[in-house]
């Protein structure tokens, strides 16, 4: 991350509990974040050659441990004079019913910007090729040419959903 915000890149993405030395954020085990309701979040800004990193802990149904150069806990600008964060709808199985829980700012921009990556990773792990290689550079090549393949396909998918609905408003 600092690496890439160095260059100008802003960054973000899930991390591992163990790959951020000196992170402040409760374990897993910790008895707060055991107890803790769903919605709950935490957050640590700490500063790494002279770059701000944000790591963020949120319990959904699992915890989830962020990290980001650009975006925390809370949003850039407020629309309305509260400093409530904003809700999303969680399914609970004892009561059956919707529950509305917290939600920090980081997890709506990391869901709103990995949808390309997690459908390229989900179509590759059901249909990729089964070649087995003790060769690198074959297993390289192969893995960039599965790659190629499952893009091209999710994007004349994605071309084609476009192109129905352009040719159904036209027609109405």
């Amino acid at each position: 991350m600092v690496y890439l915000r160095a260059r100008g890149i802003y960054s973000l993405g899930t991390v591992r509990a163990n790959r951020v030395p000196n992170c402040k954020l409760p374990i897993d085990k910790c008895e707060e974040v055991k107890k803790a309701p769903r919605g709950y979040s935490t957050e640590f800004v700490g500063s790494s050659y002279g770059v701000d990193i944000t790591t963020v802990l949120w319990k959904d149904t699992k915890n989830v441990r962020l990290c980001s150069t650009y975006v925390g806990t809370k949003p850039f600008k407020r629309t309305t004079s509260t400093s409530q964060p904003s809700k999303i709808p969680r399914y609970n199985r004892k009561e059956r019913a919707y529950n509305e829980i917290d939600c920090p700012q980081i997890i709506r921009e990391y869901n709103a910007h990995m949808g390309g990556v997690d459908l390229m990773d989900s179509y590759m792990g059901r249909n990729g090729l089964k070649i087995k290689t003790q060769d690198m550079a074959t297993r390289i090549f192969y893995h960039l040419l599965d790659m190629a393949i499952t893009n091209a396909f999710v994007l004349s998918r994605r071309r084609n959903a476009e192109y129905n609905q352009t040719v159904d408003s036209e027609k109405k």
